[in-house]
């Protein structure tokens, strides 16, 4: 115990520092939204939806203005250096019965520690889908919180004025490098206006603390209601989400907007599958048709979508000017980052490796490989120059040259998959002007479907 306080300043301390620097590097954007109506002092019960093993934590941590304590499965103690990190990182086991049914009598004692941070007036991080499987579902919401927040409240006497924080975690990738994420806070929910239907019924006043968990999480996050529609959704976001930020007036490198193309999407899906399923199975076919078509002609939708678009002289000019200037950092950023990304690639790639758990072996073994490589040619460049000024600004140029060098890359695929296009079209026109014609019956079909859903809501 004396040494997980001694030791709990300084891990925090760096604990934040890895945050900071993690979401820095691994993500594209981290926007996060609707901060201000997490309360500035009081007992919090902050619960998240779970998509991503490692980095879930890690983000409410750096959006929110609080600092955490977490609920963490129990089989993450195992291990006595894991466990005391776990315990210097305020981290309390929860025993879940998947795990080890023998142990769950256990929750006891870390019930009990969640009462005394409450009533300390700090916050706890629960994530009350208990599991985290990297899959676009919100899955069902366990009681875990609820039963903590109002049993806490009930031995103050409901005087804690306990609010649970909902959290949405969305992902445009939850696996990818150089991803978005959008978190959404929603509206506090006070423990204490269940006190009532708690001392009547308190199974009852848990379910109902837990449905309203459950409500507001699926309004801040972009998840399916159900498995069934994983496809018909994916082939949205590849084909129609981009057209339908464009219709709405958004932005599309806006991740609001994106979230809310991406609930609209689902909503009309969701309602299509219980009222006309058909046209569901109907996109789907036509969908993956259209994606199989492209992937044989190795050139992507956006591909088909850029070719119709007439882009402006001046726009073209500076696009021209800008790639060519850029051309030598690409370069020079591909030379200093191939190695260390090969090996990465090539380490990820040999391993059986959970959906959940691809990002953090990505983070971690991007960060050992990059920082033993970067450390090896800082050496030789120090040798070389036998300049400090030199070697930090060459250390200093590997980063940032290196993510324009990715972003420069997509650039150039993209134009080799428009010249390949070029080139098949006037081989074969025939063939890309049916192509064409399957991407507008699936942008047909599917903006009937918008319109036979938002017809329902208005005679609804």
């Amino acid at each position: 115990m004396i040494l997980i306080k001694l030791f709990r300043i300084p891990f925090n301390f760096i604990a934040d520092i890895v945050t900071v620097i993690g979401c820095g590097i691994f993500f594209g954007t981290v926007k996060s939204k609707n901060n201000s109506r997490i309360p500035d002092k009081g007992p919090i019960i902050f619960v998240a939806n779970h998509p991503n093993m490692i980095f879930d934590p890690g983000l409410v941590r750096y959006t929110s203005s609080r600092r955490l304590h977490y609920i963490g499965k129990s089989t993450l103690f195992n291990n006595p250096i894991m466990s005391f990190v776990m315990r210097v990182l305020d981290v309390i086991p929860v025993y879940r019965s998947q795990d080890d049914p023998s142990q769950t009598h256990r929750n006891i004692d870390s019930f009990s520690e969640c009462y005394k941070i409450l009533e300390k007036k700090k916050c706890i991080l629960f994530f009350p889908e208990g599991v985290s499987l990297g899959e676009r579902v919100l899955f069902k919401i366990k009681s875990g919180a609820s039963r903590v927040g109002l049993r806490c409240e009930e031995e103050n006497d409901f005087n804690l004025d306990i609010k649970i924080m909902p959290v949405g975690i969305n992902y445009s990738n939850p696996s990818r490098f150089k991803s978005d994420v959008y978190v959404n806070y929603g509206h506090p929910i006070s423990v204490s206006k269940f006190k009532d239907l708690y001392r009547d019924d308190k199974n009852n006043a848990i379910t109902a603390l837990t449905s309203e968990i459950e409500e507001s999480l699926s309004e801040l996050t972009a998840n399916l209601g159900f498995i069934e529609m994983k496809n018909a959704i994916d082939y949205l976001d590849i084909i129609y989400k981009n057209e339908l930020i464009s219709e709405l007036g958004l932005k599309i490198k806006n991740s609001d907007h994106q979230f809310t193309a991406s609930k609209e999407m689902i909503d009309v899906i969701e309602w299509c599958m219980e009222n006309c399923h058909e046209r569901v199975i109907e996109f789907e076919y036509l969908a993956s048709r259209y994606l199989r078509n492209l992937d044989r002609l190795k050139i992507k939708d956006t591909t088909i979508t850029n070719t119709r678009k007439r882009l402006p002289l001046h726009l073209f000019v500076y696009n021209t000017i800008r790639d060519f200037l850029l051309f030598p950092i690409y370069i020079w950023g591909v030379l200093n980052n191939l190695f260390p990304y090969l090996f990465t690639f090539a380490f990820i790639n040999t391993r059986k490796i959970h959906q959940a758990e691809i990002a953090q072996f990505k983070f971690f073994s991007g960060f050992f490989f990059f920082s033993l490589f970067y450390s090896i040619q800082g050496y030789f460049m120090f040798v070389l120059s036998k300049s400090i000024f030199i070697t930090i600004l060459y250390v200093f140029s590997l980063i940032p040259s290196g993510n324009l060098a990715m972003s420069y890359n997509r650039g150039v695929l993209e134009f080799f998959r428009y010249f390949r296009f070029v080139n098949i079209f006037f081989k074969k026109s025939s063939l890309i002007h049916e192509i064409e014609r399957q991407r507008d019956d699936v942008i047909d079909l599917v903006d009937a479907m918008r319109n036979s859903y938002k017809e329902r809501k208005i005679d609804g």
